[in-house]
């Protein structure tokens, strides 16, 4: 059972209404994906929100953590979370054979959605076919929330793909990867990466170049993604 009150933040009712507007700003980042994919009202997903906002208020105890002291910095994951998981469980499940999603997780684990096919079943010693299935089904099950996932594009700032769209823009993943399909084969390489969570040194390794050069790519496509938008930069 919830406690009502928390000698750190004060009584539940008074932290739940002062922090609506977190709740509300971050389930409006999802409504379009929501309704794409799992026709969810933003009511519900402010509701769900909610509910990990007060799970952060139950749990919130400052004492116990390093570099978390602002309420909202530790409660922003846990709304965030709790709007993905209800957006999981109501979306229509992608089907696919045990052997496939075993090779899905394993192609996440190692990093390889990147790769080809041939490479995939080179690494994971499957058939190419089995290699393009399970590469096809992790990029449908993940690519709705790796569009939310910050990339540094400075030395203190970073952004998303979500959040280089206007707020009532189609985000849904499928126009993710259509606008993926516009870029160059370097940047969409760069994009990627970060996505799977490589560093700007460690793709400028990677591709035999400077970090500079990656952060200026990066930047391009930043660019690039509002002009496909029709947002002037």
């Amino acid at each position: 059972m919830l406690r009502e009150y928390n000698p750190h933040l004060g009584s539940k009712d008074e932290v739940i209404l002062a922090n609506m507007g977190l709740v509300r700003k971050i389930a409006n980042k999802y409504r379009i994906i929501a309704e794409f994919y799992a026709h969810i009202s933003l009511e519900d997903l402010i509701s769900e929100g909610t509910i990990g906002l007060l799970k952060a208020f139950d749990q919130y105890d400052p004492t116990k953590f390093n570099n978390v002291n602002r309420f909202s910095t530790y409660a922003t994951p846990m709304i965030r979370g709790a709007i993905q998981r209800f957006i999981r469980d109501k979306a229509p499940p992608v089907k696919a054979s045990r052997d496939t999603v075993k090779l899905s997780k394993a192609i996440t684990r190692m990093g390889l959605i990147d790769r080809t096919p041939v490479e995939i079943a080179e690494q994971l010693d499957c058939t190419v076919k089995g290699a393009s299935l399970a590469q096809k089904y992790t990029v449908e099950t993940s690519s709705i929330f790796s569009v939310d996932v910050p990339f540094r594009i400075g030395e203190d700032k970073e952004t998303s793909i979500l959040d280089s769209f206007k707020s009532d823009a189609d985000y849904s993943a499928l126009f993710v990867r259509e606008f993926l399909g516009t870029l160059t084969e370097r940047e969409r390489y760069v994009v990627i990466r970060r996505l799977a969570g490589r560093s700007q040194h460690q793709i400028a390794t990677e591709i035999g170049r400077s970090q500079g050069l990656v952060m200026k790519t990066i930047r391009a496509v930043r660019t690039k993604l509002k002009t496909y938008q029709g947002i002037g930069v």
